[in-house]
């Protein structure tokens, strides 16, 4: 009978792997002869040994608790290791190069590169470790593994069937706070050049004429060569794309595409005669075509053309790498924040992709009543000036990344009680990570570093801090090529360069300007305080500073003048207010974090309220259902009743807490092996071996599956807690304590709306009912906590 954990769930966790990897580098001196090998195996060997150290399970299953003095002393170690990694990598690759490494072209690059992006998610994750609320190490690496949301077919409608390659939604994550953003699904890059030559192809078929045919297909080339200095080096799907801007222009009115005949025989050279009629409609119907999908088209140009992405090669989290740099950078707040993401719909198939936290400020690039949230002059007001230098910032970011797509569309303007832009946040960064290094002879649309015009002082601060080797490491486990990584460094290098020039220039050059063309200058905050937009970009110039007050000056202007649109603070305030549908987190969000977190998981999961039925509802209102349901269905029951009797005793001595939370870990357990007999059963009777294939015959079995795939999510997720002792429980209590006075003390001054949403927040906290289903308990609570004389009672 097949396994229900399948393959992914019996793989080797990353951890092991990592070991596995450093182990086959070690054994078989892998590249030992290469300079560094030494010190970096024994550097990534320290790492291990502490790491070890602190994934030590005790006799209750969890490790010991991480303190700040270990959490420092294993990034200490950690970032060594890297360091050494990315020298260990330099030569690898210069081996490589020079021929001396051939044999193992695809050995120490492939198996460094592998490792150094598995140290640097779990130095990353680390980082955000606090060890105020103490936990293990594989609590802390396991808690921020990919947040899984789950989807049942309500949620799947109300989001558009999930077919849409974008989503919005909220969810709480593994911490706990409620995110709201957009989910991006995986995407890979296609083959551009094929896609438009497939246009050309079908076109060419048309044409009556074989001089005709040869003519077509040859279009981009030709063009390609009477624009050689420009276009030499430029993908088909670029030149494709710039065709479509020289021959088609399109009818205002019915949207029809009309082909530039004259246009033909000017920009191409092109004999329209041996073409005929039939030749003509497949040329503009093939542009025509190109044009019904823009954004993907846009897309395939950008990539392909831009930033020389390869077939297959995963396009969605070039966001998430993006924020990293950012963080590196200590601006997190430039561009808004991506993760790694899965969907599960109920089925139980997955859906991996990127989630995009949802952008702080307001969309001015479309204009309408968006106009209300600023003024007439928003670039002018006295607090302009950080928006600007936010701008400056967002260009160095963008520069070092290669992104390629940055306009005044993918930003959103925050804006003071003035109506003045005061900040901007970047979003829409997947056209970033190309391979070329800098513009080169317009193949692509990323500035020049001396381009950029001014740098703030805090940003060259970041900026000559940062190495080469930790923007590479940065970027490592990310899915970028070696290729893109060492673009991007050669970007950060050329851009110091550029710094340290303009640094050189401007002290001989003193100047009461706020730049001089072609060379780069440091900029402090106050004298931000005294430049306008205008001053930061000349005629003809295509930077942030010119793309923005252009676009959206006009556009303010054109609503402001037309349309009326006065400045509105509460149009302001709520057009940065988005509601956005709520769908359901599970995994390790449910058991990880803090310890009411990890008690209620099981409880949350069976009861949660967001679902359509509950598992007691299924079996006594439908038929048809097996012993191994029935098993597993009384089984997560007993889970939930145990958490929940747990947790509405918050008098539960240490001894008492703990032995009873041995009693649920054992019950968790039992309810997994039950779950995995029920899934195996249909499995069986499916005659399938794979979960991703497991469907219901009919609605009913459908919905016994889902809701069985769920509790297999929570086990398979679930790690044991850790023993409490007499301080974590105490603290338990007392913050429980000052919430249910908080709670008395509102109802006291008849303020019944927050007691009562205070009661919510508290029976949520602890997975128990509602405050109006709770009378019984309230009652209970009150005869138990016996009020001496002058002490207040807890509870209302």
């Amino acid at each position: 009978m097949p396994d229900p954990k399948n393959k992914k769930k019996n793989a080797p966790t990353e951890r092991e792997q990592r070991k596995a990897k450093l182990k086959k580098l070690k054994e078989f001196k892998i590249g030992s002869d290469i300079r560094g090998y030494g010190e970096y195996v024994d550097k990534m060997g320290k790492v291990d040994a502490l790491m070890d150290k602190y994934s030590v399970p005790n006799a209750f299953g969890a490790a010991e608790t991480m303190d700040q003095n270990a959490k420092d002393a294993l990034l200490k170690a950690m970032q060594e290791a890297a360091l050494a990694g990315e020298e260990y990598m330099k030569n690898a690759m210069a081996a490589v190069e020079a021929g001396t490494l051939k044999n193992l072209k695809q050995g120490v690059p492939v198996i460094v590169n592998s490792l150094q992006g598995m140290l640097n998610r779990d130095q990353e994750t680390l980082e955000q470790y606090d060890p105020s609320v103490p936990q293990s190490l594989p609590k802390v690496l396991g808690d921020a593994r990919s947040t899984i949301v789950f989807l049942d077919d309500d949620q799947m409608q109300k989001l558009g069937g999930a077919q849409n390659s974008r989503i919005p939604i909220t969810f709480k994550d593994n911490r706990g706070i409620e995110r709201k953003g957009m989910f991006t699904k995986e995407t890979h890059a296609e083959d551009y050049d094929k896609t438009v030559n497939d246009l050309l192809d079908s076109a060419a078929e048309r044409c009556p004429f074989e001089k005709g045919k040869e003519s077509i297909r040859g279009m981009l080339k030709t063009y390609r060569e009477r624009n050689r200095e420009r276009l030499g080096n430029a993908s088909d799907a670029q030149v494709f794309h710039e065709l479509s801007k020289e021959l088609v222009e399109k009818d205002p009115v019915w949207g029809k595409t009309k082909l530039k005949v004259k246009a033909l025989e000017k920009k191409l050279g092109m004999d329209t005669s041996v073409l005929g009629f039939e030749g003509l409609k497949g040329i503009a119907g093939a542009f025509h075509e190109y044009d019904k999908e823009t954004d993907k088209n846009l897309a395939l140009y950008m990539n392909g053309g831009m930033l020389g992405m390869k077939q297959g090669e995963r396009i969605d989290n070039l966001n998430s790498a993006m924020s990293a740099v950012t963080k590196l950078l200590g601006t997190p707040g430039l561009i808004a924040n991506s993760v790694n993401m899965k969907f599960v719909d109920k089925e139980g198939k997955v859906q991996e992709g990127t989630f995009m936290d949802y952008a702080d400020g307001v969309d001015l690039a479309n204009g309408g009543a968006a106009m209300k949230a600023v003024n007439k002059a928003p670039f002018d007001g006295d607090t302009s000036w950080k928006g600007l230098k936010q701008l400056a910032d967002l260009q160095v970011l963008d520069y070092i990344c290669g992104n390629v797509d940055r306009h005044e569309g993918n930003l959103m303007y925050r804006t003071d009680e003035k109506g003045n832009i005061v900040g901007v946040q970047g979003i829409d960064n997947d056209s970033s990570f190309g391979v070329f290094a800098e513009k080169e002879k317009n193949r692509h649309a990323l500035p020049g570093a001396d381009h950029l015009n001014v740098i703030s002082a805090s940003m060259r601060k970041k900026v000559m801090g940062l190495t080469p080797e930790m923007l590479k490491y940065t970027l490592r486990g990310r899915g970028l090529s070696e290729e893109k990584i060492n673009a991007a460094a050669k970007r950060l290098t050329m851009l110091q360069t550029s710094i340290r020039e303009g640094d050189a220039y401007y002290k001989d050059h003193p100047t009461d300007k706020a730049y001089e063309p072609g060379h780069l200058r440091t900029v402090s905050d106050k004298e931000y305080q005294k430049l306008k937009i205008e001053q930061l970009y000349g005629k003809g110039e295509i930077n942030l500073f010119s793309l923005t007050h252009v676009k959206i000056q006009s556009a303010v202007n054109q609503y402001k003048t037309l349309e009326r649109y006065a400045f509105d603070p509460e149009t302001a305030r709520k057009l940065q207010q988005k509601e956005l549908p709520w769908v359901s987190a599970a995994g390790r969000g449910f058991t990880g974090g803090n310890f009411l977190e990890a008690l209620r998981g099981a409880s949350k999961l069976v009861e949660d309220k967001k679902e359509k039925f509950k598992i007691g509802d299924l079996t006594s209102s439908l038929h048809g259902s097996s012993p191994q349901w029935d098993e597993m269905e009384a089984a997560a029951q007993k889970v939930a009743r145990m958490e929940q009797e747990l947790l509405a005793n918050p008098n539960i001595n240490i001894t008492a807490y703990n032995a009873r939370r041995a009693e649920i870990n054992a019950a968790v357990e039992e309810l997994g092996k039950k779950n995995d007999a029920y899934l195996n059963k249909k499995m069986g009777d499916g005659h399938v071996d794979d979960l991703t294939q497991l469907v219901g015959k009919n609605k009913y079995e459908k919905a016994r599956i889902a809701h069985a795939l769920k509790i297999k999510a929570f086990t398979d997720a679930y790690q044991k807690p850790p023993e409490l002792g007499e301080k974590e429980l105490k603290e338990m209590k007392e913050q429980d304590t000052v919430e249910f006075r908080m709670a008395a003390n509102a109802a006291e001054q008849q303020d019944k709306q927050q007691a009562y949403k205070l009661l919510q927040e508290l029976h949520k906290k602890h997975g128990l009912a509602a405050p109006e289903k709770m009378k019984a308990e309230q009652d209970r609570l009150r005869a138990e906590a016996a009020p001496q004389a002058g002490e207040d009672v807890p509870i209302i």
